[in-house]
């Protein structure tokens, strides 16, 4: 995921929901690059940050897909906790075939 913020902003979350035919290949819950807490849900990933820096980011997560076919995720949402009227998402995410 590509994430980009004009400010340093506190305790930020973005939420990504999955597609039904995906899971994580990871399982675990916890910290992970950039310093984010990675919190799996059934449907969707929550990422938490104490701090997201005014700069480009990047986070990776990957997935075994269980179907064949073309999938369309909703859009993720970049959200600051102390001031939610700092809120971004993305379009759809767009999957291609197998």
């Amino acid at each position: 995921y590509a994430l980009r913020s004009d400010e340093n902003r506190s305790f930020v979350k973005l939420t990504v929901p999955r597609c039904a035919a995906f899971n994580p290949v990871s399982q675990i819950s916890g910290v992970v690059q950039s310093g984010a807490y990675r919190d799996l849900r059934e449907d969707r990933t929550e990422y938490w940050f104490d701090l997201l820096p005014e700069e480009d980011s990047q986070l990776f997560e990957e997935f075994f897909v269980t179907n064949e076919g073309r999938f369309q995720g909703a859009a993720a949402v970049l959200e600051s906790s102390y001031a939610p009227h700092y809120r971004a998402n993305n379009g759809a995410f767009l999957f291609g075939s197998l």
